[in-house]
C-alpha cells in the first residue's frame, strides 16, 4: 500500500506559498509453510516507511498444529524484532513535532482449541 499525501503551505495572506509531499509507505512479506495437513505456520514482515529516515520494522509468525479432529494447538509470536519504542517526527515550517510510542515487548501466546 502506497500512499501519497500534499499538504498545502499559504502565506498570511491566503496565495499559496508551496506544495509539500508527504509519503508514508507501507507494506508487508508473508510466507505462508504448510508442512502437512496438519501443521502449518505463517511468518509476517512489515515495513513502514515513517519519514526520510525513519522506517519501522516488524516480525510476527504463528504455528498451528491440528491433533486428530477435535484439538487444535496455535503460538503466535508477536515483536520478534523486540521493537521499544515508535518515535514518529514531523517538521514543518513553524514547528518540530515528535511523537514517541512504548511498545510491548517481545511475547509468545499459546492457544488450545477443542471442538466437539
Amino acid at each position: 500500500l502506497n500512499r501519497l499525501i500534499a499538504i498545502q503551505l499559504t502565506k498570511p495572506g491566503g496565495s499559496v506559498n508551496r506544495t509539500l509531499l508527504v509519503r508514508s509507505v507501507e507494506g508487508y512479506a508473508k510466507l505462508k509453510i504448510k508442512a502437512s495437513k496438519k501443521l502449518y505456520s505463517n511468518v509476517v514482515y512489515g515495513l513502514y516507511l515513517l519519514g526520510s529516515n525513519n522506517i519501522y520494522k516488524t516480525l510476527d509468525a504463528y504455528f498451528v498444529y491440528k491433533c486428530e479432529k477435535k484439538w487444535t494447538f496455535s503460538l503466535s509470536m508477536h515483536n520478534l524484532l523486540n521493537n521499544k519504542i515508535l518515535v514518529q517526527k514531523s517538521i514543518s515550517p513553524n514547528s518540530l513535532n515528535e511523537y514517541s510510542f512504548q511498545l510491548v515487548q517481545r511475547y509468545v501466546l499459546g492457544q488450545v482449541g477443542f471442538s466437539f
